[in-house]
Parts: C-alpha cells; structure tokens; sequence
C-alpha cells in the first residue's frame, strides 16, 4: 500500500483488527490519504444491499462492503488523532441522517462525534441525530450509548440539553437492555442535573412538551 491508487483493494479485504491498524498507520496524520479514505466511506451507499429481503454479499454488496470496511477504519484513525475529522464533520453527520445506513456507519459516526470538537454550528443538529438514536430501541447498544456521550459533552456547554438528555434516557430505560441501562446510567453521573423543575406540574409540561417534539 504505496499510493493512494492502492487503498481500495485494501479496504475491501479487511478481516481483522491487525489489517485495520496497518491501514491507520498509514493514514497517521495525512491529511490526503484520510481524504482518500473518507470518500470510501461517504460516496458508497451506506445502506445494506439487498434482494428478495436477502442482505448480499458477492459482487451485488461490495459497494456496501467497502464503505462498512473504510467507517471501520475511519472510527481508529479519528481516536488516534480527532483534527483529521474536523474538516468531514457536516458531511458525517449527513450520512447518519440517511434513513436505513448500516449499523456500522451509525457507530462511525458516533465515535467520530465522539472525539471531535463539534463546532457551535453544527451542535443543534449533531443533538437532533443522536436523540434520534437514543430514543429508537431498533439501533444496537453501541451508537445509541456513544449518542449519549456525545450528547453530554454538548450539555457541557448547552446546559438547556442536560435535562432533556436526562429525560430522554430515563424514558427509554424500562425498554432498553441491561446492558444499555447499566451504560447509560454510568454516562448520566457526568451530565449537569440541568434546572430543576418546580412543581410536579412544570414537571409533566416539560414531558409532554418533550413527547410532542419527538413525535
């Protein structure tokens, strides 16, 4: 893998975390060849090739293949060094909004989120996507709980966000997994209690308010 002209061949037949670390290596911190693996895992559809209700494998699902492979990618080289992602953030954030992306496209762009500086501009709708995903049970445990991280470090600086993170959480925990709620509570300790409400009645307004805007 000398060029950049050799990085799809590469993706495409990654089977273990070894092959993935050689491929972060040589990603380090260049920016051009994060660019090369970046448009991989954004230009591809995102979603999982089908037929008769039947996800694909062979040639029908490479596409699909390759943009799973580069987000697999894409996650490590964004928690060794977090700025690489810093230029792609709208553009990752978009492809969560897809209806339908691969459960391994939502937990890339959560860990990007993750461990990126989210700029003040793209904060409001960073926080309407991981909402989305906290509060349908159908996403798997490990996006949902890093949409709560990410949520969190928002509310450091949105302290408006804290109560509704917490509200939103508490509400899904009697249908969520053990794991989920053991997880979720253990990210809840470090999210701002928020304004405490003063009555039982602004209590239930903020909760219906809360319910109306989700529906």
């Amino acid at each position: 893998m000398g060029n950049l002209k050799d990085i799809e061949p590469d993706i495409l037949v990654l089977r273990s975390r070894k092959q993935v670390d050689r491929i972060v290596r040589w990603v380090g911190k260049d920016k051009q060849r994060f660019a090369a693996l970046m448009k991989l895992y954004l230009s591809r559809p995102g979603g999982q090739a089908r037929r008769g209700g039947q996800v694909l494998d062979g040639d029908a699902g490479q596409d699909d293949k390759i943009s799973r492979h580069a987000a697999w990618v894409v996650a490590h080289c964004v928690e060794q060094h977090p700025n690489l992602a810093s230029p792609w953030l709208k553009l990752i954030v978009k492809k969560n909004q897809e209806p339908g992306i691969h459960e391994a496209l939502r937990r890339t762009g959560m860990s990007v989120l993750q461990y990126s500086e989210i700029p003040a501009s793209l904060q409001g709708t960073v926080a309407n996507v991981c909402f989305s995903y906290i509060t349908e049970l159908k996403i798997s445990i490990a996006p949902r709980a890093a949409a709560i991280k990410v949520l969190a470090r928002i509310a450091e600086h949105k302290k408006e966000l804290a109560l509704e993170l917490r509200t939103a959480v508490e509400q899904m925990l009697p249908y969520s997994t053990p794991a989920f709620r053991s997880c979720a509570r253990h990210i809840l300790k470090s999210v701002p209690k928020g304004e405490p409400l003063n009555s039982r009645e602004e209590e239930d307004k903020f909760l219906n308010d809360w319910l109306l805007k989700k529906r």
